[in-house]
């Protein structure tokens, strides 16, 4: 098949939905189809560049600099992307290309007209990858008030209505879904995948002089509670054997780094977001993986950082909303611990609770790779995406 695929996010930006398009984008390619990429690029001078360095046909789409801007500016910016593409897709030789299918990546929620453009040229089906159930989540933090989400959120529902297909990332995102009627026969339960590229684990999970190392990999935003972890490494500041790693960015990062500074955490360390393949080497000096969601979110969100965790061995310490399918998978494999409060307290006792079991447990480490094996497998993924285009 001719495949066209569309993200916000590809190589050489390092975010997760980076990693899980290459990821997908290289397993189409490798498994014989024709693949080309959409994806926006704020450092280029001219309409479009074609680029061909990453193996993959990828049409790089200029638009303006958003950087460190502010949500309203980025809104906008992002409204206007199907304007770009088109306008870069017209500047380039793709134009003339026609597709068997397209694959679409959501957030961001506002390519739909993109899509219709694509799909009335190729007379093709178009798949909706929807990782997070968007502008519901920014309602749940009250990040946007209602007036502005039933505004937003008439864009999330004209990219359902365009898609023929929509791969959600867990069970319970599905049900959610299915309350609009004319979604019922579209949903179906995707799971996120991550490409196996690290080694069986071989090292163990506590270092020398018992020490152990929690870390925090991924985005510092709201939506992600990092503070409760800061308070954590506070309330075990006198556990000499324990410290906190955080690697990432994120619209928290500075406030996260003076509330650090400020209560001379001389456990943890802050540092800023770095390659999967330089990750991979830090983990192996890992004991525990952190992963935090708001618990006032009412979607269900598998974090990418949760399937690094599990691709390098690392079992979990994970504060999670309500009701998140992450509880019953952790709790299936066995991987890790969960709290569902804002309460340091509970946190604590997890934490300690789990430094116990990773000591007494040696079969945890291939618990975490035997989920990633059979849950989160980018050719799982690829083959459900082609057997829904045939049906």
């Amino acid at each position: 098949m001719k495949l066209a695929i569309v993200c916000d996010a590809f190589p050489p930006k390092r975010n997760s939905v980076s990693i899980h398009m290459k990821d997908l984008s290289e397993f189409f390619q490798e498994k014989g189809h024709y693949v080309s990429v959409f994806t926006p690029d704020e450092t280029l001078t001219e309409l479009s560049f074609l680029d061909s360095s990453v193996n993959l046909e990828v049409l790089r789409c200029r638009i303006p600099r958003i950087g460190e801007s502010s949500m309203m500016k980025r809104l906008f910016i992002e409204l206007a992307y199907p304007y770009f593409f088109y306008r870069a897709c017209k500047n380039s030789s793709v134009d003339v290309e026609k597709f068997d299918g397209i694959i679409w990546y959501s957030p961001s929620i506002f390519f739909g007209l993109f899509i219709y453009y694509l799909k009335y040229k190729s007379k093709c089906k178009a798949y909706l990858i929807l990782r997070d159930v968007f502008p519901k989540w920014a309602l749940d933090l009250k990040i946007i008030t209602k007036w502005t989400y039933w505004t937003i959120n008439i864009f999330a529902l004209l990219q359902y209505k365009i898609a023929d297909h929509i791969g959600v990332n867990s069970p319970s995102s599905k049900v959610l879904l299915e309350r609009y009627s004319f979604l019922s026969d579209k949903c179906e339960v995707l799971w996120t995948w991550l490409r196996a590229g690290f080694p069986t684990r071989v090292s163990s999970l506590v270092q020398k002089n018992d020490l152990i190392t929690f870390i925090y990999a991924g985005n510092m935003g709201v939506a992600q509670d990092i503070f409760l972890f800061g308070n954590l490494a506070k309330n075990l500041k006198a556990e000499s054997k324990a410290r906190f790693l955080f690697y990432g960015r994120g619209s928290e990062k500075q406030k996260f780094e003076n509330f650090v500074r400020d209560d001379n955490l001389f456990n943890v360390q802050i540092n800023d977001e770095i390659s999967p393949e330089e990750l991979s080497h830090i983990y192996e000096s890992c004991s525990i993986g952190m992963v935090a969601l708001d618990i006032r979110h009412t979607t269900s969100n598998i974090p990418g950082k949760f399937l690094s965790y599990m691709e390098a061995g690392l079992p979990v310490l994970a504060k999670v909303n309500p009701g998140n399918d992450l509880i019953d998978l952790i709790a299936k494999y066995d991987v890790g611990s969960v709290v569902t409060t804002d309460s340091i307290h509970d946190l604590e006792s997890a934490a300690l609770e789990l430094c116990k079991k990773i000591k007494a447990d040696e079969f945890i480490s291939e618990r975490c790779l035997r989920l990633a094996r059979e849950v989160f497998s980018v050719e799982k993924a690829t083959q459900q995406i082609i057997e829904t285009f045939s049906k």
